[in-house]
């Protein structure tokens, strides 16, 4: 489940396989709030990070 949300990331910021995305950190957010699936985009992402 989770490799499919990350993959899923990596194809909605464009970021290649096996890149950090330490860097988009930022940018994921505020595009998710503006997606309106921000919520469980952080939450992916607090995931990822930890």
């Amino acid at each position: 489940m989770f490799e499919e949300m990350k993959e899923e990331l990596r194809d909605i910021l464009d970021v290649p396989e096996g890149e950090a995305l330490l860097p988009e950190l930022a940018k994921t957010v505020a595009c998710s709030a503006v997606i309106g699936g921000g919520f469980m985009a952080i939450y992916v992402l607090f995931a990822i990070l930890l």
